[in-house]
């Protein structure tokens, strides 16, 4: 499980400072779709601090390093259909931790996420789907960075009110966005 502290900043000035801990081991491997239980990419929008378990971050590497793909990341995320809110560069972090979505990429949301199901249908495609999609580039090996991904959302149905029901990653969209940062890099798919 991750922990999240938040740390005053030595002159009092700006929001607190996050920091990020994993208990556990790192790993040493950076298999695709694999949390490395290093420091994780989170979802933080003013005081607002949500944890994530180390798997729900994907983690995939790319041979390149992060002034090099962070050019190309709005890019990427616009491609996907999803506007970027959040901006930390000296973090290399980018995403967006709150958006309505009916599709990604422009495929139907069931196609990445599972939000359940009823005899009507998957809820990912009937339901309003709030999600959260943040990319934090961190050091790989040699030249390499690793990308890691966290995708997370919540689904409510639009015609009644209620409890929202929780959205898991197929990871599918995750992978497609590293293999378009790996297209505008011009390293293949």
């Amino acid at each position: 499980m991750l922990r999240v502290m938040l740390a005053s900043r030595a002159s009092g000035l700006g929001p607190p400072l996050i920091v990020v801990a994993v208990a556990g081991c790192a790993s040493t491997g950076t298999a695709p779709g694999r949390a490395t239980g290093g420091v994780q990419p989170m979802a933080i929008s003013g005081t607002t601090v949500e944890t994530y378990t180390p798997d729900a971050v994907y983690e995939e590497s790319v041979g390149a390093r992060e002034s090099e793909i962070w050019p190309h990341l709005a890019a990427v995320f616009d491609q996907l259909g999803v506007e970027v809110t959040e901006v930390k560069q000296p973090q290399w972090i980018m995403g967006n931790p709150r958006f309505r979505a009916r599709s990604l990429d422009g495929q139907r949301l069931s196609r990445f996420v599972d939000c359940g199901r009823d005899f009507s249908g998957v809820y990912a495609d009937q339901y309003e789907v709030t999600m959260t999609l943040m990319v934090q580039l961190l050091r790989g090996q040699g030249d390499g960075t690793n990308v890691n991904v966290l995708l997370t959302g919540s689904a409510q149905s639009r015609s009644t009110s209620g409890s929202s029901v929780r959205c898991t990653t197929n990871r599918t969209l995750e992978a497609r966005l590293v293999q378009l940062i790996r297209e505008k890099l011009g390293l293949g798919g």
